[in-house]
């Protein structure tokens, strides 16, 4: 009898997954605008993980909104009880428009709000 219930759960939560991935809204901070134009086409479950697929349009080089390489930072922020947690940070190279898969979290779980902000900025100097 356990074995059928948990069977159920199972299917249950895979049928409902990516439902519960188009549940969450986004709101984007992008320090890199006059440079690339950022939007999320499409939200999916794999593995569990909360994944984005992200269409980067180049205006312009990053190199001229300040970055010091092609690489961009992205932080994939949600709220918890009022307080701000990172739930993934990511690096990502933009040389040219296209689509990327980005990992929002490793468990769709942790979107507590069902809310996250990506906030994108040029990467770190090395």
């Amino acid at each position: 009898m356990k074995k059928r219930s948990a069977c159920a759960i199972g299917l249950l939560a895979l049928i409902n997954g990516p439902a519960l991935a188009r549940d969450v809204q986004f709101s984007i901070s992008n320090a890199l605008s006059a440079c690339v134009a950022i939007h999320i086409r499409d939200t999916s479950l794999h593995a569990s993980m909360l994944l984005a697929d992200t269409v980067f349009q180049l205006r312009k080089s990053i190199g001229e909104c300040g970055c010091r390489s092609a690489l961009v930072s992205y932080d994939s922020v949600t709220s918890v009880n009022a307080a701000q947690q990172i739930l993934q940070t990511g690096l990502i190279g933009i040389n040219n428009s296209g689509n990327k898969t980005l990992v929002l979290a490793s468990e769709q779980a942790l979107v507590a709000d069902k809310h996250i902000q990506l906030r994108f900025h040029c990467a770190p100097a090395l």
